[in-house]
C-alpha cells in the first residue's frame, strides 16, 4: 500500500512504517432469528509498526510477570506463602494484572518436608499465537465494494483532515455545552 505516516518520510525505504491489506466480507448475525442479517466489507490491514509495539507490550507484560512469579517461587514455603493456597491466589492476581493468564502455567507441588514449591513457565504455543496476530486489525464498513479500493479507504481513515487534539477539542465542548459535535470539512471518502 502506497503510504507512509509524516514521521516515517524522511527515511529510508526499509525503515518505513509498512501496510499489508486483504480486503473481504462479514457477515453479522443478530442473537435472534428475527435479527436482521448483515454483509459488512472487512478490511484487514497489517501495520508493522502496531506489530512492533504489541511485541514489546508483551516483553514488558512477560518481564514484569516473570519477577513476580521469581519473587513468589523464591517465597514458597516461607511466611509469605506458607500454602498452596496463598501461592495459588497470589498467582492469579499475577496472571490477571500483568494480562498473562492464557500463557501461564503453573505447577505446585510440596517437597521432602511437606513445603509447597512452585513451577512455572510461559507456554511458548500461546505466545506463538499472541505474536502471529500481531499488528493485523480489521475495518468494517458498509461501503460498496465498488467504491473505494481498500488502499484510498486505509489512506483516507489515516490521513484525517482533522488532527486527535481538534477531536479531543471538539469532543471537550460537546460535553461542556451538551449539544451534538459537528466536523467541518469534507469526508475523506466523499470524493469519487
Amino acid at each position: 500500500m502506497d503510504y507512509a505516516p509524516d514521521r516515517d518520510t524522511d527515511k529510508p525505504a526499509g525503515q518505513r512504517e509498512v501496510h499489508r491489506v486483504l480486503e473481504d466480507t462479514h457477515t453479522l448475525t443478530g442473537r435472534r432469528k428475527s435479527d436482521p442479517v448483515h454483509t459488512l466489507r472487512r478490511i484487514l490491514v497489517h501495520s508493522t509498526s502496531n506489530a512492533r509495539g504489541r511485541q514489546a507490550a508483551r516483553a514488558n507484560r512477560l518481564a514484569r510477570a516473570t519477577e513476580d512469579l521469581n519473587k513468589v517461587q523464591r517465597g514458597a514455603g516461607s511466611h509469605s506463602y506458607p500454602t498452596a493456597e496463598k501461592i495459588t491466589a497470589r498467582i492469579g492476581v499475577i496472571a490477571r494484572t500483568r494480562r498473562v493468564t492464557d500463557c501461564l502455567r503453573t505447577t505446585i507441588t510440596a517437597d521432602e518436608a511437606g513445603r509447597p514449591v512452585l513451577d512455572w513457565h510461559f507456554d511458548q504455543d500461546a505466545l506463538d499465537a499472541q505474536e502471529a496476530t500481531d499488528g493485523w486489525y480489521a475495518l468494517l464498513t458498509n461501503l460498496s465494494p465498488s467504491r473505494p479500493p481498500p488502499r484510498k479507504y486505509c489512506c483516507a481513515t489515516r490521513a484525517r483532515p482533522w488532527s486527535n487534539a481538534a477531536a479531543t477539542t471538539s469532543k471537550a465542548h460537546s460535553r461542556s455545552h451538551r449539544s451534538s459535535s459537528s466536523t467541518t470539512g469534507a469526508s475523506p471518502l466523499s470524493s469519487p
